[in-house]
């Protein structure tokens, strides 16, 4: 296994993104930082698969995106691992 493997996990962050009205224009980073009170940065990193997320954010995160696609989001829906 190579490093970069190693490395990587799925995640369907930026995909359930997409399907919100708020989150899918080019500010969507910063408007789901602003929901959940993170920093846009560690919501790139989670996107682009830089950092492992902890569970406090994962929650924040699961609120936030349940509020505007008005669905249950399960947590394996946004970090399969």
């Amino acid at each position: 296994m190579t490093r970069y493997q190693e490395k990587t996990f799925p995640n369907r962050l930026s995909v359930l993104m997409q399907q919100t009205k708020r989150y899918r224009n080019r500010g969507g980073c910063s408007s789901l930082a602003a929901d959940t009170g993170l920093s846009a940065q560690t919501i790139s990193d989670l996107i682009h698969q830089r950092t492992r997320p902890r569970v406090a954010t994962v929650l924040r995160i699961q609120v936030a995106l349940e509020e505007q696609l008005r669905r249950r989001v399960r947590v394996e829906e946004m970090f399969p691992e």
